[in-house]
Parts: C-alpha cells; structure tokens; sequence
C-alpha cells in the first residue's frame, strides 16, 4: 500500500527491496510497515534506503539472510512509541525457542575447557542443532550469578550420555550443579549497516524511562554491524543477547539521552556472547563503548572514547573469560558491578592500552596488562590509577599517574603475580597494596584480608611514595627497580610481608618500616644502593611481637652525616643482622644490645666503613656476634 491509496501491486526484482517502492522518498513518512513487508518477503535478501527514513516504532524480525543497507542516510525516530525494554530496538532480530528443553544433575566435576557436555540422553540431539546452555546458580552465591550463559552448536555426539558443543566450558562445575539445555532456533546471517540514527527521549532517573535505540539480536548467530552511527539514543546503541560469531565494525555513539540508568548509554552491550569482536569504533558522553556480561572469546580492538567518567570499556563481572583488548582509550572497569552477577572474569589481556583508569577489581584472575598507561583526569576520583587483583596478574611497560593500587581477592591461578618494565607515581596516603577480600575453593567470602600470594615487581620504578603501605603477608620481591619517597619528610613505606627483597635495586630518599601482628617478618638487601635524604631511617623495624631477620649483601649506604640505616623501635628485635660485602659511606645506625633478641645473629663480613658511619652499641661479641674483625674503617 503506497501513501495509503488502495491497490496492489507485484514488484519483479533481483532480491533487493526499496523504500521507493512504497511511495516513501523521505522522512516525513513513517517507514515501519514498509520495512515489515519487505523484510517478511523471503525473497529479498537486500534492503536499500535512497533517503532519510522516519520508524515510529519497535520492529521485530525473525528471518535471517538479510541486510540492510542504508546507505549513510538517516534513520529517525521523533514520535515513535516508548519502550521500557532494554532487549527490543527499532530494529529488533530475535530467533525463537523451541520447546525441546532437558536438564542434567553433573554426577561428577566438570573440568573448566570442556567441549563435552553431560546428557541424560544424547540421542535426543543431532548435529548442527543450537541451544541455550545455562547452569544453575552459585550456591549461596548472588541471586543471579552463573558460570554458564551461552549459545552453542552441537557439533558431535560422541557416546550417549555425552555432546560436543562449539563452546570451551570457562569455568569449572562441580559434581551437584546443574546444566539446562534449551534448543534454538537462531536467526543468523543478518547484516545492518551504512545508517546514521537519530533517537528520542528524555533523560531520567529510574529504569522506567522510554526512549528509542537502533539495534537487536539475540539468539543469533553471524549478525553483524557495519557503519552504524548514532546520537540521542536511549538503551545500547546495539544490544546482544545469546549471539554468537559476530563483528562490529566503524560504529559511533555520540551524547545518548541518558548515561546514568544500568543499561542506557551503551554504543553495544552483550550478553551471554561467543566469538564477538568489536573493532574500529568510537563514543563520546556515553556510559560505556562496550560491555561483556557473562560473555567469552570476544576481542575489543581500536577503539576510542572521549569521557572517561563511566567506564567506556566494562565486562559486569557474570563470569566473563578469555577477552581481549588491543589499541583502545579510554576507562576500563572490569567486574565492576554488584554482588548479584558474582563480580568475577578470569582471562583478560590489555594491550597498547590509555585511559584515566584502569579498575580491575573484584574476582578478576589472569589479568595481563601490557603497555598500559594512565593520565590524571581533573575532578576523577580514580584518574591515573591502575588497581588489580594480584591473582595471576602480568603487568609488562605499563605507567600509571598517580599509583598502583594492588589487592588480592582470589586463588585461582596458576602463575605468578610479575611486574615488570612498569613505572608508577603514587600519591600521599594512598596503599599500594590493599586490602581485599579472600575467597575458599568453595565460596566467596567478605573477610577482609591481605595480599598472600607473591608479588614480584623487575625493572620498575616506584616514586612518590609517601604513607603508602603495602598491606601484603606474601613476599614481596623487588629485582632492578628504583623506589623514590616523594620527599625527605615523607612517611616511611610500611611493609607488611614475611619476606621482603630487594636485588639491584636503588633506594631513594626512602624510609623503610617493617611492622607486623601476626608473623615473624624477613627483610633481604642485595648489590642495593640507598641513596638520598630522609628523615626517617633507611630500614626501621616496628614489629614488637615478632623478631625480624635482616640480610645486607653488596649494599651501598651512601646517605652521609646524619642519616640512619638502621633503627629498632623500643620492644621490637632482631633475629639476624648479617653485613657481608657492603659499604657504608657516613650515616649511622642506632642499635644497642637489646635490638637483638636472646638467639639473635650478629654477623659482618667484608665491610667497608667510612665518613664516620657507626652502628651503634653492639652486643658483647661470642659465638653468634661476630663484627670487630669483619668491618674495615676508614675515618
């Protein structure tokens, strides 16, 4: 029906529909019935726009083999229907569930990566069917949190209680849980691309607001976008739901109506996704660029964001693994997001990344961050930072402009927490090392608790520091790196570890203050130089309940007059003192026979001793005190 006169007609075409042929030349229109018409002949595979389009309302597809081309013109959407539902879109492609649904109790763990699902009844599938594969939720764990959200394919049946799916399991289940598998009929082969869209409504402060947005899939497979621009929109730009191997490439979003509502603002959310990459796209003013919830295998690649405040780039912490970022700027905040969804991901890579910040937090394990930096950002309470979860992080050439900011809330992984090739500024009062929360193998806890796992840091430099304690009872090593208090007044750099370490490392204008309640504590000084000015001494040892062992080896104190190496607070002792090959140019250390506890060991070998430098009043030498004959002074 053209223009609303009467009359039919037959259009002999090559599978490509046009607007035109509804009598519809430019927006003062409204293109929706037209586009149902068309997308409903299953023998177009093309639709083509020669001019701005107006669409009133929510259009909903399920045919695949489709694209729509707008070739850069504009779709509007003033006066269309609201719509509360974050899911639907102007453009809304959906595949259908099918009544063929069956569930399984796992008889027995089922190891994270598999391919090779648990089934009362393998015979009920065949291959090249899709279904939905959900697990039930965590015990005693959110109300929504799931390890297992996904679309997959059946691609084998390899005996008669087993399927093969095209997924790789991200996260183990244990003997007990239970797996839901609903089959699908996805939509698929579907491309939008080519349109700039316009959209309406109003800004808002609840999640009841209406407004209009250009894109859906969900249950689909192969669905892509290209090209697509909008502004003014109100949910995601392009919203995904259960889709898997697809891209989104050259999109844009700029000024959405409302960025401070869960779910507005998005240029593309998705949920429950598979083998996505987003690449190539660009936002302003938006709440988020892009969002992964309970998605995996999915690359995020050059893309850019101007307004850093809400975190253009975000997974929401629904099990999330195995994502990538390359080439991108702007804030990351990985599992930022409340304890319903279970604040976790595991395997994600961050590279020839900037941004205001980076915020890994939360139950993020294997975390590889590499040549990352961070800018301070007036007005941001996080600008410049990068804060992590030490459970298998790998940080390599990465700089952040005010501090890092370490944690530990699990223990996952397999490999060690190094950093290396980094540089980092801190500021004043802000920990390096915080606390975080530990987690069992069985359940995630809230008991506040320190890093316990090792952290290595190699070839970095440290400066700023400045009453910036490190909240960690693992070790602590420290290989070639340069450490800078901001100043010869700063507050000494407490440190909790059991076992701290410094090799070839520099010293610089630092104090140094071990204190610990709860264990005996190591402190380790290899070919080290302490350098510089500081009012408080280069290593003071507070710990009163516990001895603590220090080993000097190849260190050069060349602080000069008046400045302290080593100092005891009243009731705290040594175990060890051991000087082997060092020199100490000036200076002084302030011991006396009650610094060393009754088995304490008291050995200097090899020492130089110049410019005065003294250590104080010793102990009677005997057995275990050995110093008069290790030490040569000079002057």
């Amino acid at each position: 029906v053209a223009q609303g006169n009467p009359g039919r007609f037959e259009a002999v075409h090559d599978g490509v529909g046009d607007f035109r042929w509804y009598g519809i030349f430019d927006e003062t229109v409204a293109a929706d019935a037209a586009f149902l018409s068309m997308a409903g002949d299953g023998a177009i595979s093309t639709i083509r726009a020669y001019s701005d389009l107006l669409f009133l309302r929510r259009n909903t597809v399920t045919r695949s083999r489709i694209t729509l081309d707008f070739n850069g013109h504009t779709v509007y959407t003033y006066g269309s229907d609201g719509d509360s539902n974050s899911g639907s879109a102007t453009f809304f492609f959906t595949g259908e569930l099918l009544k063929t649904k069956m569930a399984v109790t796992l008889s027995e763990d089922l190891p994270e990566y598999s391919e090779n699902y648990p089934v009362k009844d393998s015979s009920r599938f065949t291959v090249g069917q899709w279904y939905t594969l959900n697990c039930d939720t965590v015990p005693g764990g959110g109300g929504s949190e799931r390890e297992l959200q996904k679309l997959a394919k059946v691609v084998g049946i390899p005996d008669e209680t087993h399927v093969t799916f095209d997924y790789k399991l991200g996260w183990p289940l244990a003997k007990g849980r239970r797996i839901t598998y609903q089959q699908v009929s996805p939509v698929h082969d579907v491309c939008i691309k080519n349109m700039h869209f316009v959209g309406s409504g109003r800004p808002t402060t609840t999640a009841g607001g209406t407004g209009s947005n250009p894109i859906s899939f969900e249950y689909a497979v192969r669905c892509n976008v290209y090209n697509c621009h909008a502004t003014q929109s109100f949910w995601s730009m392009i919203f995904r739901r259960y889709n898997t191997q697809y891209v989104t490439e050259f999109c844009s979003l700029y000024n959405p109506v409302e960025i401070q509502v869960g779910g507005t603002g998005y240029l593309t959310q998705q949920i429950a996704c598979c083998y996505g990459v987003v690449r190539d796209c660009v936002a302003a003013q938006m709440r988020h660029l892009t969002d992964f919830t309970g998605s995996a295998y999915c690359e995020v690649i050059n893309c850019h964001a101007v307004g850093d405040n809400m975190g253009p780039f975000g997974t929401h912490g629904q099990y999330e693994h195995d994502l990538t970022f390359i080439g991108n700027s702007g804030l990351i905040g990985l599992t930022n997001t409340m304890t319903v969804w279970g604040r976790a991901a595991k395997n994600v890579v961050i590279k020839r990344h900037t941004g205001a910040a980076v915020l890994i937090q939360n139950f993020v394990t294997n975390v590889t961050l590499e040549d990352v930096h961070t800018f301070q950002e007036p007005g941001m309470v996080y600008a410049g930072m990068i804060k992590a979860n030490v459970d298998g992080l790998i940080m390599r050439h990465c700089h952040a402009d005010t501090t890092l900011m370490l944690s530990q809330y699990t223990d996952r992984s397999h490999r060690p927490c190094i950093i290396s090739d980094c540089s980092f500024k801190t500021l004043k009062g802000q920990a390096i090392g915080r606390i975080g929360a530990h987690v069992s193998s069985e359940q995630l806890g809230n008991d506040k608790k320190p890093i316990w796992s090792p952290v290595t840091f190699r070839n970095c430099t440290i400066e700023g520091i400045d009453d910036s304690p490190y909240y960690g009872i693992g070790e602590l090593h420290f290989e070639r790196c340069t450490l800078r208090g901001a100043s010869a007044g700063a507050t000494p750099w407490a440190i909790l570890a059991a076992r701290t370490r410094f090799v070839e490392c520099e010293l610089a204008d630092l104090g140094l203050v071990f204190i610990s309640t709860e264990r005996a504590q190591k402190v380790e000084l290899v070919d080290t130089r302490i350098t510089g000015a500081s009012d408080s001494p280069a290593i003071e040892v507070k710990n009163i309940k516990f001895p603590v062992s220090i080993d000097l080896r190849g260190v050069r104190f060349e602080r000069g007059e008046g400045q302290v190496l080593l100092r005891t607070r009243e009731g705290a002792v040594l175990s060890r003192l051991t000087a082997v090959s060092c020199e100490f140019e000036g200076g002084k250390s302030e011991l006396s026979p009650a610094s060393f506890g009754e088995e304490a060991v008291l050995w200097l070998n090899h020492c130089l001793q110049r410019g005065g430098y003294t250590w104080g009043e010793l102990p009677e030498e005997s057995a275990r005190i050995q110093y008069k004959k290790g030490a040569v002074v000079l002057g």
